[in-house]
């Protein structure tokens, strides 16, 4: 639901400040790490993520209520099942090992690698790190200190992290969350987000 607010809040906000981009197409990215539906070891320390998606005008995700964009969200992750995920690595490695023969034997165009990995729209990538288990560094002077994420330059990015005192075990334990906008969109003034400006403020 979190990311129904967001994608419909910033959406609307964009076509309230210019209506000339109704019929463009939001798409909504969520990275999903595969571990468990892949049946990958957590002893083994790489893990591949890769980005489920959906997709509507700016204009349908308008008319759209929260409920109906939330099932979107929902339909676009529980289409990443295991056998899902197997085929589309299995596909990319494909992909990569003909790029890399190509490449080898002057066949291609260096511009035309890795295209199909990048969305052709992102309005919406949600992103969460609550289980990575390095929160505190420690720059050398002994006391680590607590790294929150680099600002990405991508429009609609939104990343939920933990705070310094979440706690795993808590079903309240406090999170934030950071959206990267580009262009200047004052969230304050969109009904829906601004009630849970409010509330993380007081």
């Amino acid at each position: 639901m979190l990311s129904a607010v967001l994608w419909k809040g910033t959406n609307d906000m964009r076509l309230q400040l210019n209506p000339e981009i109704g019929s463009g197409l939001s798409l909504y990215s969520c990275a999903v790490n595969p571990r468990a539906r892949m049946g990958v070891s957590n002893d083994v320390c790489a893990s591949p993520t890769t980005h489920t998606s959906c997709e509507q005008t700016v204009s349908e995700i308008a008319a759209l209520d929260l409920c109906d964009i939330a099932q979107l969200v929902h339909e676009a992750i529980g289409m990443c099942t295991g056998e899902y995920l197997i085929s589309s690595f299995d596909f990319l490695l494909k992909q990569r090992r003909q790029e890399l023969d190509d490449e080898r034997n002057n066949r291609i165009d260096k511009k035309l690698m890795l295209v199909y990995v990048c969305p052709k729209a992102v309005k919406c990538i949600a992103l969460s790190s609550r289980t990575f288990p390095i929160y505190t560094t420690d720059f050398g002077f002994g006391t680590p200190e607590y790294v929150r994420p680099p600002y990405l330059p991508f429009d609609g990015c939104m990343r939920i992290w933990p705070t310094p005192l979440y706690d795993a075990r808590s079903s309240n334990a406090p999170l934030e969350v950071y959206v990267s906008l580009p262009e200047h969109i004052d969230l304050s003034k969109s009904p829906l987000l601004s009630q849970f400006l409010k509330k993380s403020m007081d």
